[in-house]
């Protein structure tokens, strides 16, 4: 059985320290509120990843359906279902705090996720790329079935 994305997002991306679900936090979900997002039929916001804490520049909003990024002014969705692959958009350790995503149509989109405890050297872009790879492959195994 392939887990609900709330799932994943729950096991996932709960533990970086960049991801507010809107549960835990009402103020966050008082501001989002006024995006006006363009939410698919059953569509839900679930949370937000902030590069910038207590701030919606470079702001990644996670849904149950997919992504949305801030792209000149304009909140851009991307849907886990279109996504193929997903990777470090560098190789340089120093350099990694972007992930490359690969639509199915080809396009690649850039997502940077600068956040993480850096005392202890740990950085969120792992494990977003791991939840963004297991969405992924729970869509492969989906349409697999189907």
């Amino acid at each position: 059985m392939i887990p609900s994305i709330d799932s994943r997002i729950h096991r996932t991306l709960r533990k970086t320290r960049g991801f507010c679900t809107l549960q835990s936090d009402s103020t966050l979900e008082a501001s989002l509120q006024s995006l006006c997002l363009n939410l698919r039929s059953g569509e839900r916001l679930i949370g937000v990843y902030e590069n910038h804490p207590n701030s919606l520049k470079d702001a990644i909003l996670v849904t149950n359906h997919g992504l949305f990024i801030l792209q000149e002014d304009h909140w851009v969705p991307i849907a886990y279902s279109e996504m193929k692959t997903a990777k470090f958009a560098s190789r340089k350790t120093p350099d990694i705090s972007d992930l490359v995503v690969t639509l199915e149509n080809g396009r690649h989109i850039l997502i940077k996720i600068d956040g993480g405890d850096y005392s202890r050297g740990i950085r969120d872009i792992s494990e977003f790329l791991r939840f963004l790879l297991r969405v992924i492959q729970d869509f492969e195994e989906k349409k697999g079935a189907g």
